[in-house]
């Protein structure tokens, strides 16, 4: 008997903890933003740097680019 209730009183306090979670990443905490912020810039320390791709793209826009395809928004696939 107190197995069970040892296993529901764990399940509840793990679905309160659970739904704080994401409590605080809808309300948007700046608390908890701050934090992020600040694991963010640490990530990348411990990562070091990394060299560029080759994937890199210059677009430039001009009048000739605006007269073909139109005005922003232009669409990712072409």
């Amino acid at each position: 008997m107190k197995g069970r209730h040892n296993k529901r009183v764990t399940l509840l306090i793990s679905i309160a903890v659970i739904a704080a979670f994401i409590l605080s990443y809808y309300l948007k905490l700046p608390f908890l933003e701050s934090i992020e912020l600040i694991t963010y810039d640490f990530r990348f320390l411990y990562r070091g740097p990394l060299p560029p791709g080759n994937e890199t793209v210059l677009i430039v826009i001009d009048e000739k680019s605006l007269d073909e395809i139109g005005r922003w928004q232009w669409p990712r696939s072409g």
